[in-house]
């Protein structure tokens, strides 16, 4: 049934919080929404149990989206969580079973998912214009300025940031990994996390993608490197993709991120309207979850670890 109003509440005004609120004021023009607002989570579940609340966003320090997304959902409201959807796979999982048992959406901030520039390299590479997939390189270094909260995280840099770069190379493939090993680096004096990490990622077909993250390096680098038997693609930034060498579409980081946030706000607010599915639902995101599970595992194991090991206990 079609909803004549909407009721969201966005819980957290931070830097995302603050971008889809701007958002959800666009889709004004499109659908009847009344946007309320919350800094504090400790009143959440008298707000929720409010039964004129439709759905909740929540853009939180992430060691705080189980508890929150826990309580909408038992109080049957549609969510929308920035990524990662929980700090473990368990809890995501547990998070996913309720929501479906519900009936409810439970959709995850995977941004890359919705931007023109993964649409693109997913195009080529189903559309086999490289040929058979054989290795993928993925950096990511900067000099992050730490936020307090990012400080006492026991799991850092992988589970706030390179479950971006996994969940899209899962995305991309379509294919779960065979094996993984991870390495970590525990560095930075002001966290206590791990701020830079290498991982390696076999997939069937000999496809091997590795990811090498640095929140303290000297180096401004994002790029995905992405090789074929019969050619190459190179992603910078999120924003630039190079088919063997040619530029075939340029923008922004920002531009990027301002298009890419509005379709998938756009996606769950329509979801939640039509009773629709959305492309980052809280199961579509569940093996991404599953594999940086893996990878804390593996650090800390110092071994190779094998999914249907992993997967069987």
């Amino acid at each position: 049934m079609i909803k004549i109003s909407l009721t969201v509440v966005i819980a957290g005004l931070g830097e995302m919080g603050s971008i889809h609120y701007k958002n959800l004021g666009k889709l004004k023009k499109k659908y009847n929404i009344r946007i309320l607002t919350t800094r504090s989570i400790n009143n959440l579940k008298s707000i929720v149990s409010n039964k004129k609340v439709d759905a909740c966003i929540f853009a939180l320090p992430y060691h705080l989206h189980y508890r929150c997304v826990l309580t909408a959902l038992e109080n049957g409201v549609h969510v929308f969580v920035e990524k990662p959807i929980s700090t473990t796979y368990e809890k995501a999982k547990e998070l996913v079973t309720l929501a479906e048992k519900k009936k409810l959406i439970l959709m995850v901030g995977h941004i890359l998912r919705f931007s023109q520039t993964f649409n693109i390299v997913k195009k080529l590479v189903s559309g086999n214009k490289i040929g058979r997939l054989t290795m993928i390189n993925c950096r990511r270094l900067s000099q992050k300025i730490v936020k307090n909260w990012w400080k006492n995280q026991n799991r850092f840099l992988l589970l706030y940031e390179g479950i971006h770069t996994i969940d899209i190379i899962i995305y991309l493939l379509q294919k779960l990994p065979q094996y993984i090993v991870c390495h970590m680096n525990y560095l930075h004096p002001s966290i206590k996390g791990e701020s830079e990490f290498m991982v390696t990622m076999g997939f069937d077909s000999e496809i091997v993608a590795t990811l090498h993250h640095n929140m303290r390096s000297s180096y401004s680098v994002n790029d995905i490197y992405i090789s074929g038997t019969r050619g190459e693609i190179l992603v910078e930034d999120f924003s630039k993709v190079y088919l063997n060498g040619n530029l075939l579409y340029k923008s922004t980081f920002n531009e990027m991120m301002k298009d890419s946030s509005f379709k998938e706000m756009n996606t769950f607010i329509d979801a939640v309207l039509h009773d629709g599915s959305v492309k980052s639902s809280g199961k579509d995101v569940l093996p991404s979850m599953k594999v940086v599970d893996m990878c804390y595992f593996s650090a800390q194991k110092k071994r190779i670890l094998y999914w249907r090991g992993f997967e069987n206990g």
